[in-house]
């Protein structure tokens, strides 16, 4: 069995409103020093041995995100 983790972030020129809304309210906690509050998705993946890395690249390519707003990390 195999293990990965696609990290699913907003491309850096995206606006991310509920990153915005955790900052601030982190802030009205009083956590001080926060430069910038991204939010993103993970996804676990198991697979038989026979997945590859580079099917894994194709499936979120092409199912898990949003190329115009998104970009990925694949881990394992």
């Amino acid at each position: 069995m195999k293990k990965y983790r696609v990290l699913v972030k907003l491309k850096p020129n995206v606006l991310d409103p509920e990153g915005n809304t955790i900052k601030q309210a982190a802030e009205r906690m009083g956590v001080q020093g926060l430069q910038s509050l991204r939010t993103g998705k993970v996804f676990e993946i198991e697979t038989d041995d026979s997945m590859t890395r580079e099917k894994i690249e194709e499936l979120a390519k092409k199912v898990l995100i949003n190329p115009v707003i998104q970009t990925f990390e694949v881990e394992g």
